[in-house]
């Protein structure tokens, strides 16, 4: 699911002021992945984390999926470029969060459906999923 090289985005989870930092994966561990020292997103300056450091880390997946987990500053490390190391919980832990501004429910209604202009004939169907902005359905037309 997370990758090398992908982008991580960590907050701190207790705290009172919005900070949103921007690191890179740069290896994975079991339970743990190495990343760059973070950027503040609002400053631009580098941000320093302290060993036991509480945040929450998101990251955008192939498919376009965000993810969400809690993580910890386990310690740094000294190598070629230095790391920090953050605990991991693995995939079973990742909590998928939701982008689009309104939720999409999976249901089937049936739905009757008229061309705005005689482009194709009346039919009914069945929805597939309805959500604030419309709906989709269900067609095995062409």
């Amino acid at each position: 699911m997370i990758k090398i090289g992908d982008v991580l985005f960590l907050e701190p989870r207790y705290s009172k002021s919005v900070e949103k930092y921007k690191c890179k994966i740069l290896e994975k561990g079991d339970n743990s992945v190495y990343i760059d020292y973070p950027i503040n997103m609002n400053t631009n300056r580098t941000v320093f984390l302290i060993d036991g450091t509480q945040l929450k880390g998101s990251f955008i997946s192939g498919d376009g999926s965000v993810y969400l987990f809690e993580c910890e500053v386990l310690r740094k490390v000294k190598g070629n470029i230095p790391m920090i190391i953050l605990s991991y919980p693995g995939i079973e832990q990742l909590v998928k969060i939701q982008r689009r501004q309104f939720v999409r429910i999976e249901t089937g209604v049936d739905a009757a459906i008229h061309p705005i202009e005689g482009e194709f004939a009346p039919f009914v169907t069945v929805t597939d999923d309805i959500s604030a902005g419309g709906a989709a359905i269900i067609n095995d037309r062409k």
